[in-house]
């Protein structure tokens, strides 16, 4: 621990998000894994106004001359601050905005997909005044969109969880379950083999060429 603590233990859990391979390192292993930066903030909204927006999601078709995937979504005013959070599901195929390494993540957000916000807030919403703020976050994504949910084959003391893709917190409770089943040997309530950390799409070869990065941390 930072504190110089030493902690020991018979089993561990990680559950590290976009750090996870930066820890896997020190039982030498590694996974396919990508950082994606996806983009969320505030906006002010009318105070006659604040109980009108929803939990929503827009769903458009996918138009290149736009460059933003089509998917925007929102949550309803909460709290005593007459602001909604706004974000887009959205990361283009590019370094910037893909890679392996936290070390190489900026959490300064793209000024391009700000205004992509800020001009689909506008054209949408009635009633929405200024930006308050705007967050870049890391998404740990799997290339199959599936969750790793395991335990450490050479390590099998270790469970893991990781690859999230940005929609585990859905499942927070359930999965919780499962990683503690995992954990102490127990039965899985649900199958969880789809999330096995040997599936091929999760395997690193730190001799491949990969599109964002060689991914060794």
């Amino acid at each position: 621990c930072s504190n110089g603590k030493l902690f020991k233990a018979k089993k561990l859990v990680l559950a590290a998000g976009a750090w996870t391979n930066d820890l896997l390192t020190h039982l030498d292993q590694q996974l396919d894994l990508e950082i994606w930066a996806m983009h969320w903030g505030h906006y002010r909204v009318d105070p006659k106004l604040r109980q009108e927006y929803p939990q929503w999601f827009c769903f458009r078709k996918e138009d290149e001359r736009r460059w933003d995937g089509g998917l925007y979504y929102g949550f309803p005013a909460e709290g005593k601050d007459d602001m909604i959070k706004v974000g887009i599901d959205f990361c283009p195929e590019d370094p910037e905005f893909r890679m392996r390494r936290m070390a190489d993540y900026t959490y300064t957000p793209n000024e391009r997909i700000v205004s992509l916000i800020d001009e689909f807030m506008r054209e949408n919403w009635e009633g929405v005044g200024e930006r308050v703020d705007m967050y870049s976050s890391p998404y740990t994504v799997t290339r199959d969109q599936y969750f790793v949910l395991d335990q450490l084959r050479e390590q099998p003391e270790v469970s893991l969880f990781t690859g999230g893709c940005g929609r585990a917190f859905k499942f927070t409770p359930l999965l919780g379950k499962l990683l503690a089943e995992k954990t102490l040997g127990l039965a899985p309530s649900y199958d969880v083999s789809p999330f096995s950390a040997e599936r091929d799409c999760v395997q690193f070869d730190k001799h491949a060429s990969y599109r964002y990065g060689s991914g060794a941390v």
